[in-house]
């Protein structure tokens, strides 16, 4: 029997993942100018306790905001696909991915509309924020779930 309070890999690694894209591609925004910069930074350990205490509170909160998101991925991924996994290759099941980030594209758009936001914001959430997630958790669900 199926524990129906069971995760994905959707829900267990989601905001995970999504925090730490965040946290890394803000670092490389920061410090595009002067890469060295954040290099000595990860020497000195007056920058380096700091910033291992704020990405443990950035994951925290990532995990607060992106639980529901990284569930309704989840819950749709395996309800389109949970049951073409056990004869599904890596190929396969990293396209289930792209299209499961797919689904989120008009969601986004629509915000992106009614905010008045640039379209570059949209490209960064589909393309570098929810694509990795969505492919990596759909690898990690099929090496849980397809006998090898």
């Amino acid at each position: 029997m199926k524990n129906k309070f069971s995760s994905t890999a959707f829900t267990r690694c989601g905001p995970l993942i999504g925090t730490c894209i965040i946290v890394f591609s803000f670092h490389i925004f920061i410090f595009l100018d002067h890469p060295t910069r954040f290099l000595q930074g990860l020497i000195t350990p007056s920058v380096i306790i700091p910033m291992l205490l704020l990405m443990a509170i950035a994951i925290m909160v990532g995990y607060v905001i992106g639980y529901i998101p990284a569930y309704i991925t989840g819950k749709l991924f395996l309800q389109i696909f949970g049951n073409k996994l056990a004869n599904a290759n890596l190929f396969k099941v990293i396209a289930y991915g792209g299209f499961i980030s797919i689904l989120w594209a008009p969601i986004i758009l629509i915000l992106m509309q009614l905010s008045k936001v640039n379209i570059l914001l949209f490209l960064y959430l589909q393309f570098i924020f929810i694509l990795p997630i969505t492919v990596i958790c759909a690898v990690m669900e099929w090496k849980k779930l397809a006998p090898h």
